[in-house]
């Protein structure tokens, strides 16, 4: 502008020139222009030492809209399309950077129209000098790399203000991530992945995908140490493996184009191979392994500033470091915080980066430090100040305003003796404290320049000298900001729990509420402020001592929430004291405790200590000491009790009360622990004790009860202390059944070798009973016990055939199984078998007892004490279930001897096969009777049987017989007394032949119908005769 200006000001002075010449040629001439040239051309003639204000910048980027499109066939590169609006604000000539040099750019158009673009310091830039806003069009191909999890795309973009990227890519179903992006989004559309994401400012941008799948292995973390040697960068990179899986699994870590120095695994020399694009190292073995390569990159300096390339296996840990020679501004894409610090004359760079299949480093020379021109400041500081042991502690806050200009770096100064222990901002990189002849000088390093307001707190303390709190006074160091306009501040002094800081002298300073300090300014600062100040001028300063802070008693209000529980010959209290301070803070508290009582526990938050005190016989106190001073609401909890004689019947209730609360409230509950009848005595109790209903009482107070609440009082005022006296009546306890068997379940079966094997099922709940004791029949040997389906181990009793099962105690039914044998007389020829059931010590309310009997023999009528609910049904059992009834009774197995189970191991679990002839009985409280629940039934074998039949067949003929001879149908050529004799053992044949051997009657009503058929053919037989001739007279 200024160039211009002075060419027309030539111009306008040649025309006049002219003009005078013209005019001395001849006077006649003239020149004429337009006035609102004429103005302009005086308007910028007139002054050219006047400069236009320029811009701060020369133009701006303002928004991209950024379009990836992978096309499907595999290899092919992606295709770009870039619309940026770009707002030009000067005319003169400016260099617009937009990609870096290397881009494979196929077009770029400015409104729709081509153009060309120049390489300029490492970038294609656009060169203009047209002032506005202006919409450039880039078109430009980049290849997708791929990685052992997928694919990955490095996008270069320009730097704009706003981005928003939209990519689609080949398939569905993929992990994709995009960096950097503060909002991202994945959609389906026709088959592909639809990506949306919002960028921040960045040159570039990496778009990672890929098909998800199991993996075997994982890389947790990975951490990089390089350093520039020449013209390559050494590397000593570190990786933590983790395999899940015993075979050799190849794991890639580095890319191709990298020099491979030394590999270790696990310490020892590691196998690197190559594999496809890229170096990988065989491990093996499930677990963690770690893997150290030491390999060098070369460096490229092709278009741009020197740097390097990484191939990385997108771990999602990584750390880089990276040390160069002098001083250099490292970058590294994807874009990440690098963290600079110069180590002598090396630059030592920390970079974390995500997960990533590439890291590119760059790192041209350090620019230098920006010249602030015309920097106008104004500060303000709030200084917080604290006394610790032997040290005052200052936290200041300063606030800084840039008005004009702007600022990279902001200097204060402090005085000597002062220890800066941290400088704390936003965008804080650096800070340094040196000497200076002022006493120190704080530098504080940004990472940005700062345009506006910006705030960064400084905390430094100052050693205090000998002498405690009787020390002398102590100046406040007060940081002062340098190189500003205008500067004030304030100090505010705190109340410490051990040590206050008080205000000795002040010079320029102003005290002033502490009202006055900001918000933003208070937060964070946990103490009380004592007293605050407030000061305008440079040379203000302040001065102060140590003393104790003042103690000042916290207000208070107490709620008393007590349960009195009375049982034999005690008084039990648990009392809640609920302590809301209103104002103020407690470091100790005194409960009055009645007299006469034994303290059991207190608890309280941040306690200490508590001591009972005072003369026995009368009221005592309970101090209570904290480590803290409490605020808010705290809740206490207290046991005691008081002892009662036998004979006392009147009980005066024992309550705790809190002296200094400004109100106390509380409520009281009774309940009884045993069987005494208690009572409040009327006549006794004070009016300011309401009765209360049991469902007002708090809930924290109910859950406390084991009993019904027999009474409950509330109070609200407890000074004098309120009276309540108790009468109570005690009354003899009755045993009462603390567990029962709900349901009993037997199943018994009997084999012909004389072994009885019984299952015994109790379903039963239980209070407080430890064993279960049942009494087994005679000759019995425990096999295994259950308790709710787990095996325990149970205990011999007192006698020999009682045993004792441990239980639960649950009023939920449970179950409970023992399996027991019994030795029985065996089967033989015909005789009598009889059972009896166990006999448990507990009720039993319905018992059931399935019995199994052989199915090869006959049985009689059955005989027992309960209910037959079935009779001689014939069951059936799997093949199975015969091989283990066999087993158990000893055909397939060895007689069970000490050495069938060793001592303290769990029972196996037996089971009982259910086949044979079934019978089933039933009884209400099976085990209430006078004599145990038994059964007896008589069995005979198929030939005991025929021949009892046979022998009743004999028996009941030759009674007819001899009955036949008695009526004179048949003359019987024997004795009579042998007859007598015989028929007598026919009897006993016959009785035995029905008992024993379980003849069916029918026999015998065969012998009587033949005996009856005889006498009735013996009767007719003489009258079938024909009569007798008549003797011939005379003859």
């Amino acid at each position: 502008m200024k160039t211009q200006g002075t060419v027309l000001s030539l111009v306008v002075a040649g025309l006049l020139a002219s003009n005078a010449g013209a005019q001395a040629a001849d006077d006649g001439g003239e020149v004429r222009l337009p006035l609102k040239m004429f103005s302009d051309l005086a308007a910028r003639a007139g002054d050219p030492k006047k400069p236009a204000a320029a811009p701060a910048v020369p133009y701006a980027l303002a928004q991209a809209e950024v379009e990836v499109i992978l096309p499907d066939a595999a290899g092919s590169p992606a295709r770009v399309e870039v619309a940026l609006a770009v707002h030009v604000l000067t005319e003169e000539w400016t260099s617009v950077p937009l990609l870096p040099v290397g881009t494979a750019l196929q077009k770029a158009l400015l409104d729709d129209a081509p153009i060309a673009l120049a390489a300029l310091q490492g970038n294609l830039v656009w060169s203009t000098n047209a002032r506005g806003t202006h919409v450039l069009k880039l078109s430009y191909a980049a290849a997708p790399r791929n990685s052992a999890g997928g694919q990955s795309l490095f996008l270069p973009i320009p730097a704009a203000s706003a981005i928003s990227l939209q990519a689609s890519l080949p398939g569905s179903g993929l992990d994709v991530a995009v960096i950097p992006s503060s909002a991202f989004e994945t959609s389906e559309e026709d088959g592909k992945t639809v990506v949306r994401a919002a960028v921040p400012t960045a040159g570039g941008i990496q778009i990672s995908w890929r098909v998800p799948q199991e993996r075997k292995v994982m890389i947790s973390a990975a951490r990089y140490d390089g350093a520039q040697k020449g013209k390559v960068v050494s590397w000593r990179a570190q990786f933590s493996i983790r395999l899940q899986s015993f075979d050799i699994v190849t794991v890639p870590i580095l890319g191709q184009g990298v020099a491979v120095a030394d590999a270790k695994l696990d310490g020892k020399p590691a196998i690197i191979v190559e594999e496809g694009e890229h170096l990988a190292v065989q491990v093996q073995g499930a677990g963690r392994h770690e893997v150290v390569v030491e390999f060098e990159t070369p460096i490229s300096e092709e278009g741009g500033p020197p740097g390097t390339r990484l191939w990385l296996p997108r771990p999602p840990q990584s750390t880089f470091t990276l040390s160069l020679p002098g001083k250099k501004e490292v970058s590294v894409q994807p874009a990440a915080g690098v963290e600079l610090a110069q180590r002598g004359e090396r630059t030592l760079a920390t970079i974390h980066l995500p997960p990533s299949d590439e890291a590119v480093f760059s790192w041209p020379g350090a620019l230098p430090e920006a010249v602030k021109e015309n920097l106008r400041a104004n500060a303000e500081v709030y200084h917080f100040v604290r006394a610790e042991e032997g040290v005052l502690q200052i936290e200041a806050i300063v606030a800084y305003e840039v008005t004009r200009g702007a600022a990279n770096r902001i200097n204060a100064f402090l005085p000597a003796g002062v220890v800066v222990n941290r400088v704390a901002g936003d965008g804080v990189s650096e800070w340094r404290a040196e000497k200076h002849p002022r006493g120190q000088m704080l530098s504080v390093f940004l990472d940005r320049e700062v345009r506006e307001n910006y705030r960064f707190q400084v905390s430094y303390e100052i050693l205090l000298g000998g002498g405690g709190e009787k020390a002398p006074a102590q100046a406040i160091p007060l940081l002062q900001p340098a190189e500003v306009h205008r500067q004030r501040g304030m100090v505010a002094l705190l109340s410490g729990t051990e040590l206050e800081v008080r205000p000795q002298a002040e010079t320029s300073m102003n005290k002033v509420g502490e009202n006055q300090i900001p918000a933003w300014a208070r937060e964070g600062i946990p103490q009380a402020v004592a007293h605050t100040y407030k000061y305008v001028e440079a040379n203000a300063s302040l001065s102060v001592v140590l003393a104790p802070p003042e103690k000042k008693r916290g207000k208070f209000d107490a709620v008393v929430d007590t349960l009195f529980s009375v049982g034999d010959g005690v008084l039990k209290a648990s009392a809640s004291v609920e302590i809301a301070i209103k104002a103020g803070k407690l470091m100790d508290l005194d409960l009055a405790m009645p007299e006469n009582i034994n303290l059991i526990g207190v608890t309280a938050p941040s306690l200490r200590e508590h001591k009972l005190s005072g003369e026995e016989g009368k009221a005592q106190t309970l101090s209570l000491q904290f480590t803290q001073e409490m605020e808010g609401t705290l809740r206490i909890e207290v046991a005691y009790e008081r002892g009662l004689g036998a004979d006392v019947e009147k009980v005066l209730v024992p309550a705790i009360h809190v002296p200094g609360a400004d109100m106390e409230q509380g409520r009281l509950a009774v309940e009884a622990l045993s069987a005494v009848e208690v009572q409040a005595v009327e006549s006794d109790r004070d009016s300011r004790l309401l009765p209360l209903d049991v469902q007002e009482l708090p809930r924290q107070l109910t859950l406390r009860t084991t009993n019904p609440v027999l009474m409950a009082y509330k109070y609200v005022h407890a000074d004098p202390p309120f009276v309540l006296t108790l009468e109570v009546r005690r009354h003899a306890e009755l045993k009462v059944q603390v567990a029962s068997i709900d349901r009993a379940s037997y199943q018994t079966l009997f084999t012909r070798h004389g072994l009885s094997l019984t299952r015994v099922s109790y379903q039963m709940r239980n209070r407080r009973k430890q064993f279960l004791s049942v009494t087994l029949p005679e000759g019995s040997e425990l096999w295994s016990a259950e308790l709710s389906g787990q095996p325990v181990k149970p205990a011999a009793g007192a006698k020999p055939s009682q045993i004792l099962v441990p239980l639960v105690n649950s009023a939920v039914p449970f179950d409970v199984e023992i399996v027991y044998r019994t030795v029985v007389p065996k089967l033989g020829f015909a005789g009598w078998l009889r059972g009896s059931l166990p006999v448990p010590d507990v009720v039993e309310a319905q018992s059931t007892w399935d019995v199994f009997l052989p199915d090869d023999l006959e049985y009689g009528r059955v005989d027992s004490n309960m209910r037959v609910a079935v009779e001689a049904e014939p069951t059936s059992a799997q093949p199975e279930l015969a091989a283990s009834a066999r087993a158990l009774a000893g055909e397939e197995a060895g007689p069970a001897g000490p050495e069938a189970a060793g001592g303290g191991v769990l029972p196996l679990r037996m089971d009982v096969p259910t086949h044979g002839i079934h019978f089933r009985f039933e009884k209400l409280f099976a085990n209430q009777g006078e004599e145990d629940s038994r059964f007896s039934i008589h069995y005979s074998t198929g030939a005991a049987h025929g021949t009892g039949g046979l022998l009743l067949f004999l028996s009941i003929l030759w009674l007819g017989l001899t009955g036949l001879g008695a009526a004179g149908l048949l003359r019987l050529r024997l004795h009579r007394a042998l007859a007598a004799l015989l028929s007598l053992g026919a009897v006993a044949v016959a009785v035995v032949s029905v008992a024993v051997l379980n003849a069916s009657v029918a026999w015998g009503v065969a012998g009587v119908a033949v005996a009856v058929a005889l006498g009735a053919a013996l009767k007719l037989l003489p009258r079938l005769r024909p009569p007798a001739p008549p003797p011939v007279a005379g003859v």
